[in-house]
């Protein structure tokens, strides 16, 4: 620790220099609104890593593709269309959505019937987007594939 102070950073004569030093930010997850808001932030971030928007955007790839029939979904895993991609955001969209009503349902409402009405509105959007999103991996992105090899 001693000899990190000791070593003097080069700065460029005539130049004011700062003397802030940058310290992380601590964040009081004592607070609900400080809990809801690290629960969305992450939440949103995970929905954008896991839908392939990243992979949208650097790649570019078509919103629909066929050449008789248009196709939205393409059967392969290392393919995907824009529309495609936009239709899992949402189905993911959905699913957190649901999980923040679930898990907000019991902590706002003191009334049973808004808390059961919360609790089963964010388990089906929950169980609905989860479905949907397995329907479309199993039946139509693995179409050909059997144990990893292709039928």
């Amino acid at each position: 620790m001693a000899k990190r102070r000791e070593i003097k950073i080069p700065w460029i004569p005539l130049f004011y220099k700062p003397k802030y030093k940058l310290t992380l930010p601590k964040i009081d997850l004592s607070e609900e609104s400080n809990r809801r808001a690290v629960f969305l932030f992450l939440s949103l971030l995970c929905v954008i890593f896991a839908s392939g928007v990243i992979y949208m955007a650097v790649n570019l790839p078509p919103a629909i593709i066929g050449p008789r029939v248009p196709r939205l979904i393409i059967p392969d895993l290392s393919r995907q269309t824009l529309s495609e991609g936009i239709i899992i955001t949402a189905l993911l969209f959905m699913s957190v959505l649901g999980a923040y009503i679930t898990r907000s349902s019991v902590e706002h409402f003191t009334d049973i019937e808004y808390q059961g009405l919360y609790l089963a509105l964010g388990f089906a959007l929950l169980l609905f987007g989860f479905l949907a999103i397995s329907y479309i991996l199993f039946t139509q992105k693995l179409t050909g594939y059997v144990g990893g090899y292709i039928i």
